[in-house]
């Protein structure tokens, strides 16, 4: 889950490739949801795939058993 202290709207965060800045962000809204909320359409935005192979990736990449559910936080940011 997201730091809600630094993740607030309205923060601004510098933009770095390979020690270059590409330019600064601000946040402009996050969201904290549930992997077992989340439908097929953010499934595959976020991992490729939907359903319960998208879950799966999840539950693999944070070490989850099967039941088990995880608090995510999605944050939305625009350049400035």
């Amino acid at each position: 889950r997201a730091n809600p202290e630094k993740y607030r709207v309205g923060s601004r965060f510098a933009v770095e490739l390979k020690n270059s800045q590409l330019g600064i962000v601000e946040v402009v809204d996050c969201k904290n949801v549930t992997l077992n909320s989340l439908n097929d359409w953010i499934l595959a935005l976020d991992t490729g795939y939907t359903g319960n192979v998208g879950k799966d990736i999840f539950r693999k990449m944070y070490k989850l058993k099967d039941n088990e559910d995880l608090l995510l936080s999605f944050v939305l940011f625009k350049y400035v």
